[in-house]
């Protein structure tokens, strides 16, 4: 690689200035002639080149895009398919005109699979400019371009970068945590004192039906390996903060307060959702329909959903003695990155690999009780419908449903 074009001019941009090594030149290019940002680049001791196009763009150059998702495949039409330069992709998500993931689209227009990587994890871009620890996920195909990336962003010892090849699992994690988090802000993000079912047991019951449907319509496997910065870490972050669009988002909506025009990533997903077939999936096709009402005493339509399934699709295990106490310790921790740094670290050294729906879905109840972002001061009681419940709702489950869709659990040790 010779020289670093930087695309983009909002917070994620500053705060990649901030991390890339004096190794190579970087020009930072603006889609305007505002330049945004700019005070904050007084101490990072650097020359940065300003530029309004690619002039100088070779096939060794590296393009690292930190613009919205939606700019990212007609920027790559008009301004890199021709010389092909090195990719960095910083956003992630649903390519919503092809339903596809980036880079299927990006492989499919004839970019070298092999020059594309993608950046993910737990971060939150303004905890990257103040030094927190952050933990990130490099992903490519071609290992010897991670490592020269993960040189490149080096400027910060409190950045750390970690390979995971499977550049498809990662984008879908993407999917996944944006949903997570629309949830988390949804259920846990305000205080509702007549929400007395089990929040954290539809939770848990929609993101298993999420699960099921993205990894037969995608063909791949979500959770098989999680202890990575861009599935647990980011789940956990942007599950668990409002600082996450996506879950200040969920925020709106579970307030009836949704707006139309504001750009949050999770809506692709929510749209996406909503334009399939999920008769299969009745959690979750309820939820999408805004049939779990905060104000509503059970939150269930009768129509649409089996309440018996929920004592079924509830996680089976609490969260275990260890884990509680790691998490009140880390919960004195400011910074949302360290804090994802370490729940990764804590994932990995795990002697039981948990089922990670169970256990995502523990993380956040507990940190929510943690944090006091639950008002509710008693704790809801579990409902437990007995199986004569089943015959309620027009399309319950058969029993061979339920069992093709059990999930087989164990200790979250």
């Amino acid at each position: 690689m010779n020289q670093v074009y930087l695309i983009g001019n909002g917070s994620w941009g500053t705060a990649l200035i901030s991390l890339f090594s004096t190794d190579l030149p970087l020009i930072w290019v603006f889609r305007s002639s505002q330049k945004k940002n700019l005070a904050a680049l007084a101490n990072y001791n650097r020359e940065i080149n300003f530029s309004l196009n690619l002039e100088g763009l070779t096939e060794a150059s590296l393009v690292v895009m930190a613009t919205p998702s939606e700019a990212l495949i007609h920027f790559v039409q008009e301004h890199l398919l021709d010389v092909k330069p090195f990719l960095l992709i910083t956003s992630k998500g649903l390519d919503m005109e092809r339903r596809a993931l980036y880079s299927s689209t990006l492989v499919e227009l004839g970019y070298p699979v092999l020059k594309i990587a993608f950046l993910a994890g737990a971060s939150y871009a303004q905890e990257i400019i103040e030094n927190h620890r952050t933990l990130v996920t490099l992903s490519t195909l071609n290992e010897d371009y991670s490592e020269r990336l993960a040189r490149l962003l080096s400027r910060k010892s409190s950045f750390v970068c970690e390979h995971y090849a499977d550049i498809e699992r990662v984008q879908l994690w993407a999917v996944v945590k944006n949903f997570i988090a629309f949830m988390a802000g949804y259920f846990y993000g305000q205080s509702h004192s007549s929400m007395y079912y089990k929040r954290q047991a539809i939770f848990h019951a929609i993101l298993i039906d999420f699960d099921f449907f993205m990894s037969e319509f995608f063909n791949k496997s979500l959770f098989d390996q999680y202890g990575y910065s861009a599935c647990i870490g980011d789940c956990y972050l942007s599950g668990t903060s409002k600082k996450s669009r996506n879950y200040s988002y969920g925020v709106l909506v579970a307030q009836g307060l949704d707006d139309d025009t504001s750009t949050i990533e999770v809506k692709n997903t929510l749209n996406f959702l909503r334009a399939q077939d999920l008769t299969a999936y009745k959690f979750l096709e309820s939820f999408l329909a805004g049939s779990f009402s905060l104000s509503h005493p059970v939150g269930i339509s009768p129509e649409n959903l089996d309440k018996a399934l929920v004592a079924l699709y509830a996680p089976t295990e609490n969260l275990s003695a260890q884990w509680k106490e790691f998490l009140k310790e880390n919960a004195k921790i400011t910074s949302k990155n360290e804090q994802a740094f370490n729940i990764v670290e804590k994932a990995k050294n795990l002697d039981v690999k948990c089922n990670y729906i169970t256990l995502i879905t523990h993380l956040i109840a507990y940190d929510h009780e943690l944090t006091a972002r639950i008002h509710d001061q008693a704790k809801p009681k579990m409902l437990l419908w007995s199986s004569g419940a089943a015959s309620v709702g027009k399309n319950p489950l058969k029993a061979t449903e339920i069992k093709e869709k059990s999930i087989s659990y164990c200790l979250i040790s």
